[in-house]
C-alpha cells in the first residue's frame, strides 16, 4: 500500500497528485471486493474554525475525501484561502471538487439571534424550519453522499455546534427511506505533522 505520510510530503510541491493518493478508499474497495460486499457509504463533515487552508485540504485528501460540499449560506472567510472562489480553485489543485450549496446555509435572522441570545434550542428548531423547505437540495446531497465520498464544510471545529450536524442527520433520513443506510463521520482539521505519525503507526 502506498506511503500515505511521503504522498502528503510530496502533494505540497506537487497538488495535481491528490487524486492518486486515495489509499483508504481503495483499501476498503479490494476488501469489499474479497469479501463479495458492498461497503456502507459515508458522509463526513467538517469545521475549519481554527485551521489553515494547507491543513483543511490535506486532511480532507487523507481522508480520501472526493468532493466537498460547502454548505455556509454566504461562502466567505475573513481567513485567507477559504473563502469560496479561493478554497475551490485550491480543491481543485488536489483532485478534490467543490460545490457551494447555498439553500442548506443558515439563513442570515437565524445566525444573529444565535449570536444574540446564545440560546441553542432556538436555533435547532430555526433551522430545522428553513430545512424542511429544502427537499430537493437534500434530496440530492443524499443522493450524491450515496455513490461518492463527500464531506460537509462549515465553520464550527464541533459538529455538535453547527447547522451541518443536522444536514447530515436528515441525510440519513432520506438515505434510511430509500432503502440503503449512510454513516455519518465528524473530522476535525489535522496538521500534517499529525497525519504522518498517524500513518507511520499503521505501517507496519
Amino acid at each position: 500500500m502506498r506511503d500515505h505520510a511521503s504522498f502528503l510530503r510530496r502533494s505540497l510541491s506537487h497538488p495535481d497528485s491528490g487524486t492518486s493518493g486515495r489509499t483508504s478508499y481503495h483499501k476498503k474497495m479490494l476488501q469489499a471486493e474479497q469479501t463479495k460486499t458492498i461497503p456502507q457509504p459515508e458522509l463526513y463533515t467538517i469545521g475549519y474554525e481554527g485551521a489553515s487552508q494547507e491543513a483543511l485540504l490535506h486532511t480532507l485528501i487523507y481522508y480520501d475525501i472526493v468532493t466537498l460540499l460547502d454548505i455556509r449560506e454566504l461562502p466567505q472567510s475573513r481567513k485567507p484561502g477559504l473563502s469560496k472562489t479561493a478554497l475551490g480553485l485550491a480543491a481543485a489543485q488536489y483532485g478534490i471538487r467543490y460545490q457551494h450549496i447555498r439553500a442548506l446555509g443558515t439563513p442570515r435572522d437565524i445566525r444573529y439571534r444565535r449570536k444574540i441570545d446564545h440560546d441553542a434550542d432556538a436555533f435547532r428548531d430555526g433551522y430545522l424550519a428553513h430545512l424542511a423547505l429544502q427537499d430537493e437540495a437534500m434530496e440530492t446531497l443524499a443522493a450524491q453522499a450515496l455513490t461518492e465520498k463527500c464531506c460537509l464544510l462549515c465553520y464550527e471545529a464541533d459538529a455538535q455546534e453547527c447547522h451541518r450536524w443536522f444536514v447530515a442527520e436528515r441525510a440519513v433520513e432520506i438515505a434510511e427511506q430509500r432503502g440503503t443506510s449512510l454513516s455519518i463521520i465528524h473530522l476535525r482539521i489535522m496538521e500534517i505533522s499529525e497525519m504522518q505519525k498517524l500513518q507511520e503507526k499503521d505501517m507496519p
